[in-house]
């Protein structure tokens, strides 16, 4: 009789023979020609064994790939990216909307992912995300003391990802929709299993042809789709609510009316100037977006705030990390008269250091700046990239590069900060500051318009926890996973932890 595990190996084996003969018969013709596949020998099944081989291994492909100076490659997976370096010019048409799928997961996606939502969002958090650090760091107050504790004598042992998550979370949300929503469990949890899901179903649904996705997309989406139903009921009120509330206001002034400092409110109101404002102001159209806000922010913060942790408590005790990080956060706050704002987190250029650094160390993505070529066209050095080719940069090769970074492979917490820590100001050069050789947000219009949200949000929470809590070392640093080209972090590790004590 056979075994589950037959049954589930067959299965596999022939989507990954399903896979290879699709792309010989259907794929091969669709990129650039005379290009090196990643991994590919000249063997029987070598695309197939190359696809097998790239997963486990991808940091040691593309590094190998790396030293090949100038030579575009080509991703062996089911729907390749073309891989170049960040100094090879090619020409940015648009960002590609189709990796993880949302059309199958998030209502509305064709018209949040117009190119009107990405100019909204890099409006409003630009010009008003600094208006609530103060608020952000009472969120993150109360939720980290919940999470890690009050004991001053006894240590607690935390699980670094699941503590993170959620104080990420109600973070992201008291900026997003405010209280009291942002604290109501059933509501964060169910976007918490949303963000969890989705890119999973991406990357699976994506490993189908086209053809076959409606078909795949509709079915792999129903737990997606479930998830965001119970999502709405949450929201959908509060929307409906602060829509009503703000046409009331505009119409009767003795209405009482004072609309929270939010994103939500924030995106109302620069949505409403915009010709298309009847149509993305719409309550389930609004509702979709605070999702997407929200998966991303979950995602990219979770994660990115794990490996801050484990990086400064797992760093090399000659650089004193901890306590150069109080000395600074203490020094800058007591100029600052305790207030924290924009401004403060700005001069904390250490603190900017380690969070830049563990960027540069430990990716969200081994791939930047993807792109679709929705045209035929060609670069200025005559490669020709048919309408559908994926562009993409590996921003991981970039960041491991001794030419770039000295002891690459070394993470050391104060490597963007020893040029200026004799100098009063510098901003120019920060976490989020996209260039040719730091890429962790992308380049250019198209970078990622949240990256400044995140880069207050982190070092707020960094700052929060290490002046209030004492965490035991971590040696050796646990160890990360790669997920397609994602690196994870380690989702049971754990760290000791108790609150210090007031006249520490």
């Amino acid at each position: 009789m056979f075994s589950i595990f037959s049954v589930v190996y067959g299965l596999l084996l022939l989507c990954l023979l399903f896979t290879y003969f699709f792309h010989n018969l259907f794929l091969a013709g669709k990129v650039p020609k005379n290009l090196p596949w990643v991994g590919i020998k000249n063997q029987p099944l070598g695309w197939l064994r190359a696809l097998a081989y790239t997963i486990p291994t991808l940091p040691e492909v593309l590094l190998d790939v790396h030293k090949q100076v100038g030579q575009p490659h080509l991703s062996a997976e089911p729907y390749p990216s073309l891989l170049v370096d960040a100094n090879v010019e090619f020409p940015v048409q648009e960002p590609s909307c189709e990796r993880l799928q949302l059309d199958y997961t998030l209502p509305f996606m064709t018209i949040i992912s117009r190119p009107l939502y990405h100019r909204l969002l890099i409006k409003i958090l630009t010009l008003k995300g600094g208006s609530v650090v103060a608020e952000i760091y009472d969120e993150l107050q109360q939720t980290c003391d919940h999470e890690l504790g009050l004991d001053t004598e006894q240590w607690k042992s935390v699980c670094v990802y699941d503590s993170m998550q959620h104080i990420v979370l109600t973070a992201s949300n008291r900026m997003i929709i405010g209280p009291p929503l942002c604290r109501n469990k059933r509501y964060l949890t169910t976007i918490c299993r949303y963000a969890q899901l989705i890119f999973p179903i991406g990357v699976l649904v994506r490993s189908f042809p086209l053809f076959v996705r409606p078909v795949v997309g509709r079915v792999f989406g129903i737990p997606a789709l479930y998830l965001f139903a119970q999502y709405k009921r949450y929201n959908l009120p509060v929307i409906k609510q602060h829509l009503a509330n703000i046409d009331h206001a505009a119409v009767d002034a003795n209405h009482e009316f004072t609309p929270l400092n939010t994103f939500l409110t924030w995106y109302i109101e620069e949505a409403r100037k915009t010709p298309q404002a009847r149509e993305i102001t719409k309550p389930e159209t609004i509702s979709s977006m605070l999702m997407a806000v929200n998966s991303a922010a979950v995602f990219s913060g979770t994660i990115i705030g794990t490996y801050i942790l484990f990086n400064i408590l797992a760093s090399d005790p000659e650089h004193g990390t901890i306590e150069n990080l109080r000395n600074e956060i203490e020094r800058v706050l007591a100029d600052a008269n305790g207030e924290w704002s924009k401004a403060t987190l700005a001069k904390m250029y250490r603190l900017d250091s380690v969070l830049r650094e563990t960027l540069r160390f430990d990716p969200l993505d081994a791939l930047t700046l993807q792109r679709k070529a929705m045209k035929d066209v060609v670069t200025e050095d005559g490669l020709l990239l048919e309408r559908g080719t994926n562009v993409a940069i590996s921003s991981y090769t970039i960041h491991r590069d001794e030419e770039n970074y000295p002891s690459a492979e070394v993470f050391d917490p104060f490597r963007f900060s020893r040029a200026t820590d004799e100098r009063s100001s510098r901003d120019s050069s920060s976490s989020i500051t996209p260039s040719e050789t730091y890429l962790p947000f992308g380049h250019g219009r198209h970078a990622c318009p949240g990256r400044w949200f995140a880069r207050m949000k982190l070092k707020l929470l960094v700052a929060y926890i290490f002046m209030n809590y004492d965490i035991q070392p971590v040696a050796p640093k646990p160890r990360g996973f790669w997920a397609a080209t994602f690196y994870l972090p380690p989702t049971k590790a754990r760290i000791m932890v108790r609150r210090r004590a007031k006249n520490a």
